[in-house]
């Protein structure tokens, strides 16, 4: 039977839902280069419809050794699906592949530049990118990134450049603005109020667009001190970004009842352990978005035994590759409710594989997603040698970093209504009070203000229950060059200071909803 043929009858059986036809074409197409690596997709898709993600992994992972031809647009459609099934360390390696870096298809290039840049591969994205405009390209959202780039690189003055160049193709795009207003504290002979206030007079006609010029307005009169002007703007940015989001408090509030219930049904985590030098150690910083954790994490990167490996989506990953779970990206109640059969010595092995590449050589590395305080029991059971620090800020702080904060991709749903923050911030405390009790002694309560105001002594504290030596450089946070990631990426270049810890009095009138929703929580202030 001829090739094409053969590739044709694979393709039927596909579509009409013949699997098993299917599987079994695509496994003999596998023997010619030309039709590899599809063949390897669509089995890995075989594999997905069925359930079974371990073996969807495993068939993109195979197409990364198979003797494929130099197809740039099948190698940047495979950077793309490694990444979706976690597969970093391999996704990387392709993205290096000459026959993809050196390739002239500008859209291959910009493909998987794109994927790279929006899972924190700063460098390969970088790489990639930088190669389209070498072959000519200039579009705005290419040079967008290429400033988010800069950027996380540390190179202000190349991400302006690289911003500027994308308004003049696209004047108008909110994201591009959102970046400029954020790229650097906003001053009277230099901002964007004039040119934001313009564009807002005919708002764009999506309301994710609109709402993002209003997030960039209020950053900016915020940073010129004009917070009575500022207010009005971030008030109808949460209500745009509120009213399409979809966002359910009730089900994120049962979805933590469940963590904490399903958690007890387990049994308790081995005493800890000493941290092995043959292996990486994981440094956990958990706690709430704009709590401190880049912060906190740029002065465990000066340590010489210690890589900052930024917000880590692993974790929640290979729960659901030990879980064997082919489901949404975000932790639902198919994960919860599951956990009860989690092998935690498998997933403690997954996690320690997928992330040993990431430590560039050092025993220890840090991992700061937020939302793996969900996991905190799991992590314990899984590593006895991980330890976990849990960085959090005055509730009412808290509560408003949330609130100021643009989150891209809708992460965050809580963050765009008053009552909603304070409802899941006093959620998470509870569920961090009850691992307390749970786990005495394993997770290490960090107040950002003792944090932002004592430094060294925070930080020493710190070192010792994650049983560092200290060295004293770590508290100059302005000396680590490392890339950063997260929204924090301007401030955390500048040395630890305390100017954020009460930013939100400014705003107490308006925040009154707020406040009242936290009820005693907001007058007690953040113990540690």
């Amino acid at each position: 039977m001829r090739i094409q043929k053969r590739w044709q009858l694979a393709e039927q059986a596909f579509e009409t839902g013949n699997l098993t036809l299917a599987e079994s074409h695509f496994h003999d197409l596998l023997r010619f280069p030309e039709f590899a690596l599809v063949a390897r997709f669509r089995l890995s898709q075989i594999a997905g419809k069925r359930g079974n993600l371990r073996a969807a992994a495993e068939q993109t992972l195979a197409a990364v050794n198979d003797r494929v031809a130099p197809d740039p647009e099948g190698l940047s459609t495979l950077v793309d699906r490694l990444l979706t099934l976690g597969e970093a360390e391999a996704a990387v390696s392709v993205a290096e592949r000459p026959a993809l870096l050196q390739s002239r298809d500008v859209r291959a290039l910009s493909d998987a530049g794109r994927t790279l840049y929006y899972n924190d591969l700063t460098d390969q994205a970088f790489h990639l990118l930088s190669r389209c405009v070498e072959l000519g390209a200039d579009g705005s959202r290419l040079h967008h990134m290429l400033g988010g780039c800069h950027l996380r690189r540390g190179d202000i003055e190349a991400a302006e450049r690289s911003y500027r160049r994308s308004l003049e193709l696209e004047p108008g795009a909110p994201p591009v603005h959102w970046s400029l207003a954020k790229l650097r504290r906003q001053v009277p002979e230099s901002n964007h109020v004039d040119v934001l206030r313009g564009l807002l007079e005919t708002p764009p006609a999506r309301p994710d667009d609109e709402a993002v010029l209003c997030y960039a307005l209020f950053k900016e009169l915020d940073d010129l001190g004009d917070h009575a002007a500022a207010w009005p703007w971030l008030e109808r940015g949460m209500q745009l970004q509120r009213g399409q989001s979809g966002y359910d408090i009730n089900a994120e509030l049962a979805l933590l009842e469940r963590i904490e219930s399903v958690d007890a049904e387990l049994p308790p985590p081995t005493p800890a352990t000493t941290p092995d030098a043959a292996t990486v150690s994981p440094i956990f910083i958990v706690g709430l978005p704009r709590a401190g954790s880049t912060l906190l994490e740029r002065a465990f990167g000066l340590h010489s035994q210690v890589h900052g490996g930024g917000e880590l989506t692993d974790f929640p990953r290979q729960v659901r590759m030990s879980l064997n779970l082919a489901s949404s990206a975000q932790l639902d109640e198919s994960h919860v409710a599951a956990m009860t059969h989690l092998d935690p010595l498998d997933l403690g092995r997954r996690y320690r594989k997928h992330v040993a590449w990431r430590a560039q050589g050092k025993t220890r590395l840090t991992d700061k997603l937020p939302v793996n305080f969900r996991f905190i029991g799991a992590i314990l059971r899984a590593m006895p040698d991980a330890r976990i620090v849990h960085i959090h800020r005055d509730p009412v702080a808290a509560c408003f970093a949330n609130l100021r904060e643009y989150f891209f991709g809708g992460n965050y749903g809580y963050s765009y209504e008053q009552e909603e923050v304070a409802t899941y911030v006093r959620a998470h405390r509870r569920l961090m009070a009850t691992f307390d009790q749970r786990y005495p002694g394993r997770v290490l309560s960090l107040p950002y203000a003792e944090l932002a105001s004592s430094p060294d002594v925070a930080l020493q504290r710190t070192f010792e229950h994650c049983g560092l030596v200290w060295e004293p450089q770590c508290g100059q946070v302005e000396r680590n060059t490392a890339q950063v990631s997260t929204a924090s990426a301007t401030q955390v270049r500048e040395p630890i200071h305390t100017r954020s810890v009460a930013h939100w009095r400014n705003y107490e009138a308006q925040l009154q909803p707020m406040i009242d929703a936290l009820g005693a929580l907001a007058t007690a202030g953040d113990p540690a």
